[in-house]
């Protein structure tokens, strides 16, 4: 199975890109609950809370050029290729 569409929860590794139906601030500032589509996110961090139970941290993957946040990086073609993700698409 590509890393792209990896759901095995008991094969959760840090670096991983899941498919994932993440919800960007402005949709929920617009009052959205649902993503419309799934999106490339990748594995940040992987604990466990108090209780024992899995906690995962992910970063959504978009094809925008990074602006002016600290926080944005610009993935390298290469790890795009090993995610299965396509670097020619560019928003």
């Amino acid at each position: 199975m590509p890393a792209s569409t990896k759901t095995d929860s008991s094969a959760r590794k840090v670096g991983q890109v899941w498919r994932y139906p993440y919800l960007w601030s402005h949709e929920v500032d617009a009052g959205c609950f649902e993503s419309k589509k799934q999106r490339p996110t990748a594995v940040s961090l992987l604990t466990t809370n108090k209780d024992g139970e899995a906690v995962v941290m992910s970063a959504p993957l978009t094809t925008l050029e990074p602006e002016n946040n600290p926080f944005a990086i610009e993935v390298p073609e290469i790890e795009m290729r090993r995610a299965g993700l396509d670097p020619s698409v560019r928003a």
